[in-house]
């Protein structure tokens, strides 16, 4: 596993990349850590595909060695307040992981 074709890649093709997968939420998927943060902070899945299907980047993208992923920090401004979705990305998984969800302030 790895990321580094997504590694070589700039903030607007990473964002065109996940904005596209987004568009099929069936190639989203959220982690169970995520469904509790989008639980506790009343955030919903419709708003999750929102901001990844017409969100932006707006950081600077993390490699997460571990895991061995790409992480990114999808932005846009939903129902009222700014909300950050994390996703990792890995060039062997064609979808997307939500790895968490919170309100920018």
């Amino acid at each position: 596993m790895g990321y580094e074709t997504f590694r070589r890649k700039s903030h607007a093709q990473l964002a065109k990349h996940i904005r596209a997968i987004a568009k099929n939420t069936v190639s989203v998927f959220i982690t169970d850590h995520a469904k509790s943060r989008m639980k506790k902070r009343k955030v919903t899945s419709q708003e999750v595909y929102e901001c990844l299907q017409l969100g932006s980047i707006v950081r600077e993208p993390e490699e997460n060695q571990e895991k061995e992923s790409l992480e990114c920090r999808m932005e846009r401004y939903v129902s009222g307040r700014h909300l950050g979705v994390i996703v990792a990305l890995c060039d062997e998984d064609p979808d997307v992981v939500v790895v968490t969800v919170f309100e920018i302030s």
